[in-house]
């Protein structure tokens, strides 16, 4: 949920539960004890006093940034061990997957039901 706090612009509770496939109420919750957390902070929208967005905090992206460093590191030293063929195999497989991905983001009449 930080992730795409941080990375949509005007992220409001109602676009990230459509977003993570949750209910209004359980994205309401989990921002809430987020924000308890200091992870992110609630910012009223200048225009209408009714919308809110939701922001992640400096410690947030903080967090963020090294969580995605351990994630690299871990990945690093899983696939070390490969052969230059599978890791070329491996790469070419999550490229396609992630072409795909970007493709269903673009088009949101292709996304599927869980």
């Amino acid at each position: 949920m930080l992730n795409l706090a941080l990375t949509t612009a005007d992220t409001t509770p109602s676009s990230l539960a459509k977003a993570m496939n949750l209910s209004l109420p359980s994205v309401s919750q989990m921002i809430e004890r987020l924000v308890k957390q200091g992870l992110a902070r609630r910012v009223e929208h200048s225009g209408d006093r009714r919308k809110r967005t939701i922001e992640p905090t400096a410690k947030a992206k903080t967090f963020l940034t090294r969580f995605r460093a351990v994630r690299i590191d871990e990945f690093e030293t899983a696939t070390a061990s490969l052969s230059s063929a599978t890791r070329r195999k491996l790469t070419d497989a999550l490229t396609v997957t992630l072409d795909e991905l970007e493709r269903a983001k673009a088009t949101p009449s292709s996304r599927r039901s869980p």
